[in-house]
């Protein structure tokens, strides 16, 4: 396999792990808020929880063209080479990791599961497991209906297109 079918895989590869990941990221502020909040409270923190995620993306396009030199800049082009730049773009990715390994295990070693007291009926009752919620919901009928569906319906739209 050469290089370039090696790099589209991987790109594939990284696009479907992280579109896996994207519903459950996607609800943890609303879990958050139901488990810890008030009904009165749960509109603002997710709204916060919803807001910090996007900031903290829009943040990672910010500190990036600030660390890093455009490599096209005329300027700068006889100034800093590729390796230069390679080298920003690497202390740029691991900064970034070191920020979210620090987090991560500062949220696994202080933060609690649920509040002593729970704020609310929703938040006292039991859920289910996400293995188990995760079978139940592939063995609904109504989702096969949906997904053939839905399947039926792409094939139509680009058999149509072309």
């Amino acid at each position: 396999m050469n290089f370039q079918g090696f790099s589209f895989l991987l790109i594939h590869g990284g696009q479907l792990l992280n579109g896996l990941a994207g519903p459950t990221i996607m609800s943890a502020g609303p879990f958050l808020s139901t488990t810890w909040f008030s009904p009165d409270q749960r509109a603002t923190a997710t709204a916060v929880a919803s807001l910090f995620s996007y900031l903290g993306g829009s943040g990672s396009f910010l500190v990036g063209p600030l660390l890093v030199p455009a490599p096209n800049d005329t300027k700068l082009a006889a100034a800093v080479s590729n390796g230069a730049i390679r080298d920003k773009i690497q202390l740029v990715m691991y900064a970034e990791l070191a920020a979210i390994a620090v987090l991560f295990a500062a949220i696994l070693l202080y933060f609690p599961s649920r509040p002593p007291v729970p704020p609310s009926v929703a938040a006292a009752s039991q859920r289910l497991s996400y293995r188990s919620s995760i079978c139940r919901l592939l063995r609904e009928e109504f989702l096969h209906y949906s997904c053939v569906v839905t399947t039926k319906e792409l094939h139509f739209l680009a058999v149509r297109a072309l």
